[in-house]
């Protein structure tokens, strides 16, 4: 993944000449608004491309989940719950709808609703990156057994290349910042680019902030930072 592929600032300027050209193409308000303006902390601008893609678009599962997940970047948890809560009802059958609830049920401190939202993920889809979330919710909750027995399983379960991010925020929830940054570094290597370019705005990695290590990655990953037109 170069800087060029991660060049926030020529992607912003490729996506505004896109909506330019067809204002009323959804995708392009929808990844404009979660690839380009929430990893530049840029969540208003943000939140209301995702709204306008749901206007656009507002069966879609998956833009009314990344709606959901601009309010999560955003820090605003309750709006982050009901825009989920209203996704889950809409489609019952997408898992990344449940994943994004739990997550944003964990921040506000709702742990045991989490894991039954990362479970429902789970048993509709039983791929490794429920399981992530799942063990990062029991770790936060204090059940490191637990926590490191699904870790584990996860990991098994997702050879070859296991969800680097998600395992990053196992090892925050279990306490190990080095082994933490340690996954991101390899999220940066696999290209995990959706997830590595919200290195600088997710709640969840806020107990790294500060390290140099991982300021230094997340420098590298969101390059060049500035957000302006030369």
């Amino acid at each position: 993944m170069s800087s060029e592929e991660l060049n926030l600032r020529d992607a912003r300027r490729e996506f505004e000449h896109a909506i330019e050209l067809n204002p009323n193409y959804a995708t392009a308000h929808h990844w404009f608004g979660i690839t380009v303006l929430a990893p530049l902390g840029e969540h208003d601008h943000a939140i209301a491309e995702l709204k306008r893609a749901v206007e656009l678009d507002p069966f879609s599962a998956v833009i009314n989940t990344e709606l959901g997940l601009s309010y999560i970047l955003a820090r605003r948890y309750s709006e982050a719950i009901a825009q989920l809560r209203k996704t889950v009802e809409l489609d019952p059958a997408f898992p990344y709808a449940h994943t994004m609830l739990g997550e944003a049920l964990v921040l506000s401190g709702q742990l045991d609703q989490a894991i039954g939202e990362h479970e429902k993920s789970y048993n509709i889809s039983p791929r490794a990156s429920p399981l992530l979330s799942m063990a990062h919710a029991y770790a936060l909750k204090g059940d490191r057994k637990k926590a490191l027995q699904l870790f584990n399983q996860a990991k098994e379960l997702g050879k070859p290349m296991v969800w680097a991010f998600g395992c990053a925020l196992v090892s925050i929830g279990l306490g190990d910042k080095e082994e933490a940054i340690n996954w991101l570094e390899q999220s940066y290597r696999q290209k995990e680019s959706v997830d590595i370019l919200l290195i600088k705005v997710h709640p969840f990695l806020d107990p790294l902030r500060g390290d140099p290590r991982f300021e230094k990655l997340a420098d590298k990953v969101i390059e060049p930072r500035q957000n302006t037109r030369p």
